[in-house]
């Protein structure tokens, strides 16, 4: 969730304190680890897919609901929370990814879906150093996380 957003419920500030708790850990273990070193974090490191899915985590939970799609199918049942949502920002990665790297992701065979691209797009930025670089670029879009 940005910063400037407020949770709606107190369910939503639980998710929000526990994808900031995730988030510190994966960050803290991987400095641990990698501080001291020349070795470059890629996305095989364990550490470094929590790191992923936290950021997964920040962009479903943190921009606005027309790049969230929550899964169909089934009904709830009562007092179940509903429909998962899906990390679905493809587009608005697409604004700051470089159209090489979008036509590779795309044309990967077995990422059918944009929620596969989503996912592949920031282990690709982790494991190609550019995830700051991306992530920097999005702060400067604040207009599409708001």
């Amino acid at each position: 969730m940005l910063a400037t957003q407020m949770p709606e419920t107190p369910l939503e500030a639980k998710d929000t304190k526990q994808i900031k708790e995730r988030l510190a850990q994966s960050l803290k273990a991987l400095q641990k680890r990698y501080i001291t070193s020349d070795a470059v974090v890629t996305s095989d490191d364990g550490d470094a897919n929590l790191l992923c899915c936290a950021l997964e985590a920040i962009f479903i939970h943190g921009i606005k609901s027309k790049c969230i799609r929550s899964e169909a199918g089934g009904r709830s049942r009562k007092g179940d929370r509903g429909p998962l949502p899906q990390p679905f920002f493809w587009s608005l990665l697409k604004t700051v990814t470089h159209r090489d790297v979008i036509t590779e992701l795309e044309k990967i065979s077995f990422l059918c879906t944009d929620v596969g691209r989503c996912r592949a797009w920031l282990r690709l930025a982790l494991n190609h150093g550019l995830l700051e670089c991306y992530l920097a670029s999005l702060f400067r879009e604040d207009s599409k996380l708001r």
